[in-house]
């Protein structure tokens, strides 16, 4: 089975947002107001590499999809740095990582994805080859098909 490369990533960044909490979203990382979609879809491409994975199994793709979002979220936890409020109220800033467990979470994003969550016809158990080409939907496009 043929996945185009650009849809796998498009679906993929678009899904991991989808499981981003509203607190971690819209308050701490600021997605849309402070730092734009694309970059967080252009951090997926750099850290989930599909580059070796045809005709891998089933289970060895998801594992390296796994491997790339874990190595994204430790990333992004030192890298960004945000405002919130601490336990006092008051209004301090720090890494992502601090704000996180200020507000306990746990987990500002979901790592571990099937590829039939990513889309139902991606259900075979191996015989995947993944290739160039773009895909018809942008990734601004799939988010709003997402949240209708």
């Amino acid at each position: 089975m043929e996945i185009k490369k650009d849809e796998f990533y498009k679906r993929l960044a678009t899904e991991v947002m989808m499981s981003m909490s509203d607190v971690y979203y819209d308050d701490l990382i600021g997605y849309r107001w402070q730092i734009p979609e694309s970059d967080f879809f252009n951090d997926v491409v750099g850290y989930v590499s599909i580059d070796d994975w045809d005709e891998k199994n089933v289970k060895e793709i998801e594992k390296e999809i796994s491997k790339g979002l874990s190595a994204l979220h430790e990333f992004m936890g030192g890298f960004y740095v945000c405002n919130y409020e601490d336990e006092d109220g008051d209004e301090v800033q720090g890494s992502l990582w601090e704000a996180m467990s200020s507000k306990g979470i746990k987990e500002g994003f979901k790592t571990e994805w099937t590829l039939v969550e990513l889309n139902e016809e991606w259900n075979q158990e191996s015989g995947y080859t993944f290739v160039g080409g773009e895909w018809e939907r942008s990734f601004e496009e799939n988010i709003e098909m997402n949240n209708a």
